[in-house]
């Protein structure tokens, strides 16, 4: 599993967009407006990858010099539970 930082606006900042939706947006009804997408821009994007699927992901989000927030954290249903959020969460601790 390889784990990277993403750009946002790429193809794979799609696919992480998608795979949000269909795990964490779907479920409850709603959606990403695209204002929403467009604030991502500055956020640190996390991504887990085996070969070109993606398998999981997270967002940090920077409060201020001290603080980092972790979001969005999401991984493949048949997947959970298989230690790919933790080893997102390490990655985005270093």
């Amino acid at each position: 599993m390889a784990l990277k930082i993403i750009d946002h606006g790429s193809k794979e900042y799609q696919q992480m967009v998608q795979l949000r939706n269909d795990i964490l947006r779907k479920p409850l009804g709603i959606s990403f407006s695209p204002d929403e997408l467009e604030n991502e821009k500055n956020n640190t994007l996390i991504a887990a990858y085996e070969d070109d699927k993606m398998l999981g992901c997270c967002m940090l989000i920077r409060q201020d010099a001290e603080e980092i927030r972790l979001r969005q954290m999401a991984v493949l249903n048949n997947l959970q539970g298989k230690g790919i959020g933790r080893a997102i969460l390490q990655f985005a601790e270093n």
